[in-house]
């Protein structure tokens, strides 16, 4: 809706410094500018500072697992039980809804065979794989994960 005459001259009237309207209106945007801008900034440092978090405790949960995934030798070593419970709960807070399935559906479906917890980490590794792959921007790849055992000497 056009200003009239009458709120022109009043709007004039107010304006005592005799500033340009167009130049208070000009200033009025830079400053509303500074703070939508600020405001995206910081959502946008927010998300990026949450992205690195998220992909620093999903690579440092995928070493943790895939340290003793594969073999038998660490299943009584408390450091690497302290480990893996702490890649698990990782996973369970900032993994992706399938990873957390899958970790559930491992503990789910464990099997006891002479009080040895035997879980399949595969598809767990496969899925972080292929999810920390997507947030770092490298290709991905179909390849099996390949383990070495190394047996000790005594």
């Amino acid at each position: 809706m056009p200003l009239s005459a009458a709120q022109i001259l009043k709007i004039k009237s107010m304006n005592k410094l005799n500033i340009p309207l167009s130049l208070i209106i000009t200033a009025l945007m830079t400053i509303l500018g500074w703070f939508v801008i600020n405001w995206f900034d910081s959502c946008r440092d927010r998300n990026n500072k949450l992205r690195d978090l998220k992909t620093e405790y999903l690579i440092d949960a995928y070493v943790k697992i895939a340290s003793g995934a594969g073999t038998n030798m660490y299943l009584n070593d408390p450091k690497y039980q302290e480990d893996f419970r702490s890649a698990l709960i990782n996973i369970q807070l900032f993994g992706s809804e399938k990873e957390i399935e899958l970790i559930q559906n491992a503990i789910n479906k464990k099997t006891i065979n002479d009080s040895i917890y035997i879980i399949d980490l595969d598809p767990i590794l496969f899925e972080l794989r292929k999810s920390l792959r997507d947030e770092l921007n490298i290709t991905q790849t179909d390849k099996k994960i390949q383990w070495i055992n190394f047996q000790k000497n005594n």
